[in-house]
């Protein structure tokens, strides 16, 4: 009977002790990966802007093409202003997704997702705010500016006019972006089959008339240049007719944008990107709806194997000297192996690490340690509670025998 019992005793152990291994994998996994609260944390944690600029630095030394020091300085100088916010925003979105993973709520809504977070017109509003756009839109306008329908003796002065107006052409610009940002993004992630948007160029067309004007009288042709001021302007005012005709051929009153002037494939290359991310969401819940059951199934396991060895030992010294030794051992062998893991796997992933930015690495290395500490504190507290049980084994009154 006794050997029955110690037998019986042994194999509910055994599998006590590999259930507290799977368990505390399982654990870990849904303290970090499935654990929507520690990748926002990671994400906190990454220093994009220090990030990109030495990425940047890597590649300007790398080659000499690419974009301008001046350029460059300005994207990152931005990206380190809207950090906090794309942060913020990434935080959104990750919570959201986790909420459709975990069964929070019942479609993943990817695209209204993104529209809600990341891909939001205040957040790009914000980026071209910091952005120094105004010489980049001046420069395009100046291509495709028809200047043939301005009167020859005005052509020289546009450039310069347009280089004087740079603000009031960045503020323009933004209440354009501002107009149109909305009905793009719907379009973009299939929200919406069309868009349009109607430009008004009064405001452009004004400024750059009224610049023109003030660039001809500080610096007049030669044939203007010696006559008195007045005289110079009163003459210049027969010619504004004519340069608001001219501009107004230029810009039309209106600008027309809608979905012709996008290639079809971007819009049916996103949706497409988004419907497969979506199908992939769909199979991920699925896979961690299986997970979670069986989480909860290995949690009962482990309290009825717990039960099962103190029924049959009948006695409080007998259970808690196995359970002890049943916690100490795993405790203990988890525990000092992911101490020498951490050791040795730490040396060699620091040698591989070497050809990335210093950020990153210090980022990678602190997220293998949040990874594993979940693990950590949980082979820990079991080989204290080990220790614990065992110590009541011995200090607990021995059961008198009854004759």
């Amino acid at each position: 009977m006794k050997f029955l019992k110690r037998l019986a005793i042994s194999i509910l152990a055994f599998f006590l002790t590999l259930f507290l291994i799977i368990f505390g994998l399982a654990f870990t996994i849904n303290s970090t990966v499935l654990n929507p609260a520690f990748i926002n944390r990671q994400i906190a944690e990454l220093d994009i802007s220090t990030l990109l600029n030495e990425l940047t630095e890597q590649m300007s030394g790398a080659s000499a093409d690419g974009p301008s020091p001046e350029m460059t300085a300005a994207v990152t100088d931005t990206i380190a202003e809207v950090e906090p916010l794309l942060k913020e925003r990434l935080g959104g979105l990750v919570t959201s997704t986790y909420d459709y993973l975990l069964g929070k709520r019942p479609n993943p809504d990817l695209a209204i997702t993104l529209r809600s977070t990341i891909i939001k017109k205040d957040f790009f509003i914000s980026v071209i705010d910091r952005l120094d756009i105004a010489p980049i839109a001046s420069q395009l306008l100046i291509q495709e500016l028809q200047f043939g329908q301005i009167p020859a003796e005005f052509q020289g002065y546009v450039k310069p006019a347009l280089e004087k107006i740079v603000n009031d052409l960045k503020t323009w610009v933004k209440e354009q972006l501002d107009a149109a940002a909305d009905p793009l993004l719907d379009y973009l992630l299939g929200q919406s089959d069309n868009f349009r948007v109607v430009i008004n160029t009064d405001t452009l067309r004004t400024s750059l008339a009224k610049s023109i004007r003030e660039t001809v009288l500080a610096n007049p042709p030669p044939e203007l240049s010696l006559l008195p001021p007045a005289e110079r302007e009163a003459i210049l005012n027969q010619f504004l007719p004519e340069l608001e005709r001219g501009l107004s051929a230029m810009l039309p009153p209106t600008i027309e944008l809608n979905e012709r002037i996008l290639n079809p494939e971007l819009k049916t290359g996103i949706t497409e990107g988004i419907a497969e991310a979506e199908a992939r969401l769909v199979e991920a819940r699925q896979i961690i709806a299986y997970f979670q059951s069986a989480y909860k199934t290995l949690i009962v396991l482990i309290l009825l194997l717990t039960a099962g060895i103190a029924l049959i030992q009948r006695q409080v010294r007998g259970t808690s000297r196995t359970l002890g030794i049943v916690f100490l051992v795993y405790g203990s062998v988890e525990f000092g192996g992911l101490l020498v893991a951490q050791y040795f796997v730490g040396a060699q992933l620091r040698a591989q690490l070497t050809e990335i930015p210093a950020s990153l690495q210090i980022w990678v290395a602190q997220l293998i340690n949040h990874l594993i500490a979940p693990l950590t504190a949980f082979s820990l507290a079991a080989l204290l509670v080990g220790v614990v049980l065992l110590v009541v084994s011995f200090v607990y009154p021995k059961r008198a025998i009854r004759n």
